[in-house]
This record gives C-alpha cells, structure tokens and sequence, in this order.
C-alpha cells in the first residue's frame, strides 16, 4: 500500500491516505473518505510505505473536480453566514473563547467552527445548541494563536504575508535562545513578536542561515 499525505485547509496537520491506484501529483487537490465523512485537501507527499500501525487509513475517493472545487469555494462563502450565531452563541453561554473560522465538509455533513482559548473549554451545551439550530454534526477545534494566524492569515513586521499562511507547511517550535543567538533579546517583546503573540517564524530561518555560514567558515580555514 502507497501512502499519500493530505493537507486539509484549516489544519496543520498532515495525515496519510490510501492512494489506490490514482496517478497524483503534489500540490493537486484531492477528495478524501475521513472519519468525520468526505474532505478536501491538498496532497503534499507521495508514496510513502505503508506503517506498521494497525490503524484503518482512508482512501482518496478521486481528484477533486472542477465541480468539487467550485463546490469547496461556494462552503467556504457559506461558513462564513454561520459565525455571527457561533459568536452569539458563545456569548449567551459565557464561554471564554475566541472564534476563529467556520468550515463545512464536502458532503455538507459536517460544521467544524474553529476557536482559541488560553484554557480547556467545556463547550458541550453549545455543541448541543449548535446542533439544534443548524441541523448538521457539529464539532468544535480548539487550536493555538500561531495557527489561528495562519488561518487567517495578515501581515508581519516586514510587509510580507505572514509566512505560516504563505509557505510554511510545519511550524516548528521557536524559542528565546534562538533570539539570544542573534543578539536580539534586548528587543521589546513585541518586536520580536509576531502577529500571533508568539516569536516570529522567521528567528529559525536566520539560525539556519547562521549555521551555515559558521560550518562554511570552518571549512575556508581549516
């Protein structure tokens, strides 16, 4: 068995598919059979072995069509009518958390709103209420302020779209001796900060670059 890794739109994470006998390419976009029903994604590797793990992987149903795309972009604009009420929602129910985006599953079986919380939230009456009023399976993610800019993407200290939403499929983690590498830490912390509160993406490139131009260094004057 062939494994490909699939991308999904709001998340971070990469999962592993069946490829069957479907001919892809990276980049393409894919339909796929998950455990919350059908999605879109983006395929991001190919050809992987099949793990040892005993789990059930989920095949790609097909490439996404033309259709399937034009359907995708119609669920987006259509998720976006259903914040106002999760916002109110969360409101009425006092729960401290953020809402960040709304998505719908392509077989429209499925409404995941995504939010932020500095805590664990039991958001189980709204998930309840939620359901009364949309008719569809609800699900609730809670994720970091670091995904939540890239989701919704902005602007960093540079000009530049924020590279988390631009090219960065991973984001590792960033740490302050990262910045005390590059003699930076007498900085504000918002100046070494980016839109999501946390330490820029961009502290890891410079250490990368640093690197190797010390190993290079080394080898001219060895």
């Amino acid at each position: 068995m062939k494994l490909a890794g699939v991308q999904f739109p709001y998340s971070l994470k990469i999962y592993d598919f069946n490829q069957i006998d479907i001919e892809l390419k990276l980049g393409e976009r894919v339909v796929v059979e998950t455990v919350q029903g059908q999605e879109i994604g983006r395929v991001v590797y190919l050809n992987k072995n099949k793990r040892t793990a005993t789990e059930e992987i989920k095949p790609i149903l097909r490439k996404a069509t033309e259709e399937d795309l034009l359907k995708a972009e119609e669920l987006k604009k259509e998720a976006k009518e259903y914040m106002p009420e999760f916002e109110k929602q969360v409101k009425i129910f006092e729960l401290k958390m953020k809402p960040v985006v709304a998505d719908i599953s392509i077989d429209e079986k499925r409404l995941t709103f995504y939010f932020v919380s500095e805590n664990r939230v039991d958001f189980r009456d709204l998930v309840r209420e939620l359901a009364r009023v949309y008719k569809k399976q609800i699900r609730l993610l809670q994720i970091g302020s670091r995904d939540a800019a890239r989701i919704m993407g902005g602007f960093g200290r540079c000009g530049r779209e924020v590279c988390c939403q631009r090219f960065l499929i991973d984001l590792e983690s960033i740490t302050m001796d990262m910045a005390r590498e590059q003699n930076i830490t007498q900085k504000s912390g918002s100046k070494i900060s980016g839109i999501c509160g946390r330490l820029m993406c961009c502290l890891a490139f410079e250490i990368d670059d640093k690197e190797k131009i010390e190993k290079e260094i080394e080898k001219q004057i060895s």
